[in-house]
């Protein structure tokens, strides 16, 4: 198990950040797919 943080991981924090915090909420942090976690996990 790896506790480094990835890059669409990375892309998402930075996404948050960026957003107004009226328009902030956690679905911006969350996967767009699982797609994504399956790509990571297989690396």
């Amino acid at each position: 198990m790896s506790h480094r943080i990835t890059e669409s991981e990375q892309r998402r924090m930075e996404e948050f950040a960026s957003t107004p915090k009226y328009r902030r909420g956690p679905h911006l942090l969350q996967p767009a797919s699982s797609e994504d976690d399956d790509a990571e996990s297989n690396q």
